[in-house]
């Protein structure tokens, strides 16, 4: 997914968008069935399907709020690569957070 928003910001062009699209259509392919397994894993079966409810829910709302800020950001600046620096940033900002909490929960289980 980083390297189609990479694509994106380097390229933003109708053939960057659409193979852009295509990786990122492959690494969801790939996302939904390996986070399906960690809320299996993390809520057990008799969670699993309110908790795969309630993911999916916000993951909807997330898109949403993403696709009106990308339009106001075009509507703005007449360009996706604000829009799309923003986003490598906020992924960027996740990944340091996952880091950050894996390291402390490997703290306190030693």
């Amino acid at each position: 997914m980083i390297g189609a928003q990479l694509l994106l910001w380097l390229f933003p062009s109708y053939q960057g968008l659409l193979i852009a699209s295509c990786m990122a259509g492959a690494s969801l392919g790939f996302a939904l069935p390996t986070a399906a397994g960690l809320i299996a894993a993390g809520f057990g079966p008799a969670s699993f399907g309110a908790a795969m409810g309630w993911t999916y829910a916000m993951v909807l709302a997330f898109a949403i709020i993403a696709s009106r800020f990308i339009g106001a950001v075009f509507d703005m600046t007449q360009s996706y690569v604000p829009a799309f620096v923003t986003f490598a940033v906020l992924t960027f900002g996740v990944f340091v957070a996952m880091l950050l909490f894996s390291l402390r929960d490997d703290r306190q289980a030693a």
